[in-house]
């Protein structure tokens, strides 16, 4: 006698009898098993008809557990007798042939597997194949609705069809046996369904519905407490009857890793860096005991050990000095001397008190920790009573500007007889010296402070407020030259003012208003410049407290293109183009009007000309893969261009700064275009060291100041530790955010040499 037992839609067919699994697949396609009954051979070799039976799971909820260490969710009970089931007959099911029975055919594919026969087997050979004691009748109880009918149905079919088949006096006997047989089975069915019934009852409860182990709570303890920065996992337990423990909501994934450890029935919570102080609920549910519970998390911040201020701390020679710690701390402890027999320290919990025993003259850091709290130190220093010195800071209050970049220094000047001047702390925006009776402080980035100095023999402590801001003064864009014909429309041309000052407009001076008409929308950042009549005028562009520019505006009969600007950058398209031929009308125009704005013409004025334009004598450049050169002139007879430009410079390709193949010039001699004055100016420091790096280049390479750039942080003096070549050093890169050139190079140089002599310049300091 057999059963099919389903838990978590897996199959297992039993032999009630041992109580052994005979095979188990699982269900994957819908609430259907299917099994193949009747017809079957000894020995399934023989080519055999086979019925399919597709047998609804409509079952009561039974736990059931027969020695096999499972825990049943569902039983569906089926009397058979003598059946052999096909594992190859079983749609969309992995089926695992793992218990050795050899009447078992094993496919590895789970497709469908219908037997197709040669030729139909005759019904005498059919009728000696059967064997006399198969069971032709399924009883499935707790099977409903229509599934059932069907099952009914088609059972009675199968056997009126047997019953056709045999003689009648075959027929009674087999009638007679099938009736015997199935009397049993329901009889040993009906008992075994009532023991296991009977069995469930005393054994665990499904979904909470058993009284005996009910649970009334998830977890013993509903609240959990971490201090920032020092607790980082914490656990808690619950009950470990239950099995399907889940968070209800996953809001909290931004502050907290929830993970389960189900062999200890234990959930592992751990704060994130990110997360803030405050309170916070982590709702759980075990749907099986139709639970729901809240855990109270306290995100809290780490207490203060001692007084922000009470460091340093001034102790004689063979004197005790007691001083309070926060009353909130929890079992402070002493982790730590930075140097030893200056100073014994020792807790006193009952009052709150540190006591300091002088020892010996010094100084000594003493670091402590405590559960709630992050570690604290305090610096002691012991001395001889002896007479103390006020430190005397000549000044108490200090305001530094960094104006472009240009770090400014201050001196300040103490008392003389003060011994191992110390400051407590330094912040990153200063850098702050101190020599015998002087203090310098340097600003290195814009900030807040006050500054504490402290000393060996010193009276009390004394403090520097620094403030540091940064001042970038406003820069008008340069403005080149401008030649328009009298029959142009108005042009219009980008004019940037960084560092804008709010509130403040360009003012516009224009010599001669008759020649050029010259506006400017602030909003747009756009300078328009109209023709009026041949001549020119000189414009001059004011902004407060910025450098003026000044640019010419010439208004002529015809438009010249002879002053153009001719060292254009990557343009793409021509990686494979190389000679005249290989360029089609698109091509030119595009080169045309890429050359118009690079000289200020960016509204499509090329359009306006093109036609009187001949672009020819297109070719590479020996030496340079990626760079092209062609001549542009104006057609013999143009009554609106004149004027011809030879050798207009463009880059078919980016230009790899890294790429040796690209023969970049990277070792130089000395820059010799700066002031004295100049030297201590980033900005003028770096575009004289960039136009150096390019004038080198500008054969070979040409390369525009606007497209490279100084790395940050790359800098070494000539006379830095380690530079044995006694160059200074550096890396140019690309900049962001234009396709001209890519990567980076490393650039040396000898010396500054300004005004017929050599000037050393910190780099170090201006660029790192």
């Amino acid at each position: 006698m057999f059963c099919i037992i389903v838990n978590n839609n897996f199959y297992y067919v039993v032999n009630v009898r041992d109580n052994k699994i005979l095979l188990g697949f699982n269900f994957v396609r819908d609430a259907f098993a299917y099994i193949a009954e009747l017809y079957i051979s000894n020995n399934y070799i023989l080519k055999t008809s086979i019925v399919l039976i597709k047998v609804p799971v409509y079952i009561n909820t039974i736990k059931y557990n027969p020695n096999y260490n499972f825990l049943y969710n569902e039983l569906m009970f089926v009397e058979l007798s003598n059946l052999w089931i096909y594992p190859n007959l079983l749609h969309n099911y992995n089926y695992h042939d793992t218990y050795g029975y050899n009447n078992i055919q094993n496919y590895e594919s789970n497709e469908v597997i219908e037997e197709k026969f040669d030729e139909e087997v005759k019904k005498e050979e059919l009728i000696k194949q059967i064997q006399p004691e198969v069971l032709n009748s399924i009883k499935i109880k707790n099977l409903k609705n229509k599934q059932f009918e069907k099952l009914k149905s088609e059972n009675n079919i199968i056997n009126d069809n047997i019953k056709k088949k045999k003689s009648s006096k075959k027929l009674y006997w087999v009638i007679f046996l099938l009736i015997i047989i199935l009397l049993v089975s329901s009889l040993i069915g009906v008992g075994l369904y009532l023991f296991l019934l009977n069995n469930n009852s005393n054994g665990n409860t499904n979904n909470g519905n058993n009284p005996n182990n009910e649970i009334e709570k998830i977890f013993d303890n509903n609240e959990i407490d971490f201090i920032k920065k020092i607790d980082y996992v914490k656990s808690i337990s619950y009950d470990e009857q239950i099995k399907d423990l889940e968070v209800v909501d996953k809001n909290y994934e931004d502050e907290f890793i929830v993970t389960f450890d189900t062999t200890n029935n234990l959930i592992n919570i751990e704060v994130k860096e990110e997360t803030l102080i405050g309170n916070y609920n982590l709702k759980f549910k075990t749907v099986e005991f139709n639970l729901e519970e809240q855990i109270k998390i306290n995100v809290k911040e780490p207490v203060n050990i001692f007084d922000k201020d009470i460091s340093p701390i001034r102790v004689t020679v063979n004197t005790s000095l007691e001083i309070n710690y926060n009353k909130q701390v929890d079992e402070l402890q002493i982790v730590s001397y930075s140097k030893l027999g200056i100073v014994n320290a020792s807790i006193n919990t009952n009052n709150f008190k540190v006591i300091l025993n002088g020892l010996d003259i010094g100084e000594t850091t003493i670091t402590f920790s405590a559960t709630n709290a992050l570690k604290e130190s305090i610096i002691v220093i012991v001395y001889n009573d002896e007479s103390k010195e006020k430190i005397n800071l000549d000044k108490k209050e200090l305001t530094l500007d960094i104006i472009d970049g240009v770090r400014p220094k201050e001196t300040i000047s103490y008392n003389s007889k003060i011994n191992n001047l110390k400051l407590k702390q330094s912040p990153d925006f200063l850098k702050v010296t101190i020599e015998s009776s002087i203090i310098i402080v340097e600003a290195l980035s814009e900030g807040f402070s006050n500054l504490e100095f402290y000393a060996d023999n010193a009276i009390e402590s004394e403090f520097l407020k620094v403030n540091v801001n940064e001042i970038n003064t406003p820069i008008i864009d340069e403005v080149s030259d401008i030649e328009l014909s009298i029959k142009d429309d108005p042009i219009n041309k980008t004019v940037q003012i960084k560092n804008k000052i709010e509130g403040e407009k360009l003012d516009i001076n224009n010599k001669s208003s008759n020649i050029a008409e010259v506006t400017y929308d602030d909003n747009k950042s756009v300078l328009t410049i109209k023709p009026l009549e041949i001549g020119s005028t000189n414009i001059t562009l004011k902004y407060k407290n910025a450098t003026n520019r000044y640019f010419k505006v010439t208004v002529v009969d015809l438009f010249d293109i002879s002053k153009f600007e001719i060292i254009m950058d990557y343009v793409q398209g021509f990686e494979e183009k190389t000679k005249d031929q290989d360029l089609n009308d698109k091509d030119k125009e595009l080169l045309i009007s890429e050359l118009f704005k690079l000289n200020g013409y960016v509204n499509n004025e090329y359009k306006k000309y093109k036609n009187d334009l001949i672009l020819n004598n297109f070719h590479t450049i020996q030496g340079q893969k990626i760079n092209r050169k062609f001549n542009l002139s104006s057609k013999s007879g143009s009554k609106l261009v004149k004027g011809k430009l030879v050798d207009v410079f463009f880059r078919a390709s980016p230009l790899d700064l890294s790429d040796k193949e690209n023969q970049i010039k990277t070792v130089g001699s000395n820059i010799t275009d700066l002031k004295s004055n100049e030297l201590s100016d980033k900005n003028k420091v770096s575009n004289s060291i960039l136009q150096y790096f390019i004038s080198l280049n500008k054969d070979l390479n040409p390369m525009n100041i606007k497209n490279v750039e100084i790395k940050k942080g790359s800098a070494v003096n000539k006379n830095s530790s380690g530079n044995a070549e006694g160059l200074y050093n550096l890396i140019i890169k690309a900049k962001d955010n234009q396709n001209d050139i890519k990567n980076e190079t490393s650039f040396k140089f000898g010396v500054f040499w300004i005004e017929g002599k050599e000037f050393f310049v910190d780099i170090e300091s201006l660029f790192n």
